[in-house]
């Protein structure tokens, strides 16, 4: 069922994946500046992924300490 069935892939890699599966395709079908391309987008976009996913962390609420 489509409302229940989970993502495998988190919701800030999904966007990655999209433009690496298009580098593999474009490779393949030797298209090498459109795979450079969607090669550099995916790292940009696995650089935001990462960012979005990590947690910050705070050393103290109240100013400095």
């Amino acid at each position: 069922n489509v409302a229940t069935d989970v993502e495998a892939i988190p919701y800030p890699f999904t966007e990655a994946v999209a433009f690496y599966a298009a580098y593999y395709a474009y490779q393949q079908n030797g298209r090498m500046a459109d795979a450079d391309r969607m090669w550099k987008e995916a790292n940009k976009m696995m650089v935001r992924a990462r960012t979005f996913s990590q947690r910050r962390l705070v050393s103290s609420w109240y100013g400095r300490g």
